[in-house]
């Protein structure tokens, strides 16, 4: 079994030192949004919907990991020489992020005991109405950290208007994930 070193420092409130056995890093970001530096060159950008288990996450550079096979014996050697597929695996899912986010707001829908901030909310962005995700992102503290980030996600237009209200929901949603600001 192979032992796994992996320590985080938080440096100042937004900003984590990470120390494991092959690099250091530093990840900016605080909530659902985070930006990640490593030694070895690598730099990822993620960014996820809080209470989903969903995110979107964007890596380059660096330099790949690699596995030794000396200290494997020489049957587990071949077979790791050998690990091909004959076939293509298919896609988990397919589709645009947004078909596949709807697809998964009808599969999950709030619990029997939710909120009704919970349940307006998920009756909003399943209608895609950004003008109740704004008004629940405003008017309820307990969806508003989430409520912010999909209405920083559904703004699509283009003009600097909807760029500016976009980033402000942003700005609001990493103010929200600080912990002296929960509710």
């Amino acid at each position: 079994m192979a032992f796994r070193v992996n320590r985080a420092f938080g440096v100042i409130p937004g900003v984590k030192f990470r120390l494991n056995k092959r690099s250091v890093g530093l990840t900016f970001g605080k909530g659902p949004f985070h930006y990640t530096v490593n030694s070895r060159g690598r730099r990822t950008a993620s960014a996820g919907i809080p209470g989903t288990g969903m995110y979107y996450q964007k890596a380059s550079g660096g330099v790949p990991y690699s596995r030794s096979l000396t200290g494997r014996s020489p049957s587990a050697r071949a077979a790791a020489a050998d690990n091909t597929f004959a076939e293509e695996a298919q896609p988990i899912a397919s589709g645009t992020p947004v078909e596949m986010f709807a697809t998964a707001l009808r599969a999950k829908k709030p619990g029997l005991f939710a909120g009704s901030a919970e349940k307006r909310l998920h009756k909003a962005l399943l209608s895609s109405d950004v003008g109740a995700v704004n008004e629940l992102a405003n008017s309820e503290p307990r969806v508003s950290l989430a409520a912010h980030t999909f209405a920083a996600l559904m703004i699509a237009d283009d003009s600097i208007e909807a760029n500016r209200e976009s980033e402000a929901h942003i700005v609001a949603a990493l103010t929200l994930g600080l912990p002296e600001t929960d509710p």
